[in-house]
C-alpha cells in the first residue's frame, strides 16, 4: 500500500440532521436527456432510507429545472452546483456532503436494478473494512452488451492490481473510508476509481457480489484511450508502482498501457524498468 497525504481535496461540510443510511452521490455534466433515467434508478430502490446528492458540474442544459421538478416529488433528492471542474471533483463534494455511513456513485447516463442496494448492504454492514461491488454490463453504441466481470471474481484485491474490475456505478463502501483517504484524484481525466481502490488496497478487503444489477450506457464522449487516458494511467504508476510490482506482471502491464505510442520510453519510465524486469524475473 502507498502512504502519502490525501489527494482529493475532498472539502468539509457541516453535518444535518435526519441521517439516512446511503448516500448516493451523482455526478452530471450536459446531460438533461438521461438524467432523469439515472436518478429515477436511485430512487426506486427497495433499500427507501437514502438520500441522492445531484452534483452539477457547471450543466446549462435544463439540469436544473429536470432535478428540481424530480425533487419536488421525492424530498430524499439533494442539489449541489458548482463551476464545471470534471467528475472528479464533483463526486468529492458530493462525498463531502454526504450524510450517511455508507456511500454510492450512480453515473448520470447510467441505471441500477432495483435491488442494488439491498444486495450490498450486507456486505459492508458486516465488518467496517469492506468495499463491495456487484458485476455490471455495457451496452455499446454499436448495440453490443458486455458483462464485466465474466465470471466471479474470488481474489479481487490481487486480480485488481492487472486491470480496474470495479466500476464506480457499482460499488459501495464506509463514508469514513472515502474521506480518510481524500476521496478521488482531481489531476486525474480518467482511471479515478482505479487509482481510488488501489489507495484502499491495503485497507480494505473488496468483495465481488456475482449478479449483474448495474447498467451502464456507452455516450459518443465516453473516455476512451486518447492521450488523456494514457497521462493519467502514468499518473497512476508513478504513484503506486511499489504496490503493482508485488503482483507478478502487474506493473509491467501498466506500463505498456501508459506508455502506448511513446517511442523511446519517456524519461520518467526509464527508471522503472529496471525495477520492473527485477521484480518479474524468475
Amino acid at each position: 500500500m502507498t502512504g502519502g497525504p490525501p489527494v482529493g481535496h475532498v472539502p468539509t461540510a457541516r453535518t444535518e440532521p435526519a441521517v439516512p443510511l446511503v448516500s448516493v452521490v451523482l455526478p452530471t455534466y450536459q446531460r438533461a436527456d438521461v438524467l432523469g433515467r439515472a436518478m429515477r434508478s436511485v430512487l426506486a430502490q427497495t433499500v427507501t432510507d437514502l438520500e441522492l446528492l445531484v452534483v452539477d458540474d457547471g450543466s446549462t442544459d435544463g439540469t436544473a429545472e429536470l432535478v428540481a421538478a424530480i425533487a419536488r416529488t421525492d424530498p430524499r433528492v439533494r442539489y449541489l452546483v458548482q463551476p464545471n471542474g470534471g467528475a472528479p471533483r464533483a463526486r468529492n463534494r458530493g462525498v463531502a456532503h454526504a450524510r450517511a455511513p455508507y456511500t454510492a456513485f450512480q453515473d448520470s447516463d447510467d441505471e441500477w436494478e432495483p435491488t442494488f442496494l439491498e444486495r450490498l448492504l450486507p456486505v459492508v454492514r458486516s465488518r467496517p473494512d469492506v468495499l463491495a461491488f456487484t458485476s455490471h454490463d455495457v451496452t455499446h453504441l454499436d448495440g453490443r452488451v458486455v458483462r464485466l466481470p465474466a465470471a466471479h471474481v474470488p481474489d479481487v484485491r490481487r486480480r485488481i492490481l492487472h486491470r480496474n474490475l470495479v466500476s464506480t456505478q457499482t460499488v459501495l463502501l464506509p463514508t469514513a473510508l472515502l474521506r480518510d483517504v481524500g476521496g478521488f484524484d482531481v489531476h486525474l481525466r480518467s482511471v479515478q476509481d482505479w487509482e481510488l481502490w488501489l489507495r484502499l488496497h491495503g485497507r480494505v478487503e473488496i468483495v465481488h457480489v456475482d449478479e449483474v444489477l448495474v447498467h451502464l450506457h456507452r455516450q459518443a464522449d465516453s473516455i476512451s484511450e486518447t492521450a488523456g487516458y494514457r497521462r493519467s494511467l502514468r499518473r497512476v504508476v508513478r504513484r503506486h508502482w511499489r504496490l503493482l510490482a508485488t503482483e507478478p506482471g502487474a506493473l509491467r502491464h501498466a506500463v505498456r498501457r501508459a506508455t502506448i505510442g511513446s517511442r523511446p520510453l519517456p524519461t520518467p519510465w526509464r527508471a522503472l524498468a529496471p525495477r520492473r524486469h527485477a521484480v518479474e524475473a524468475p
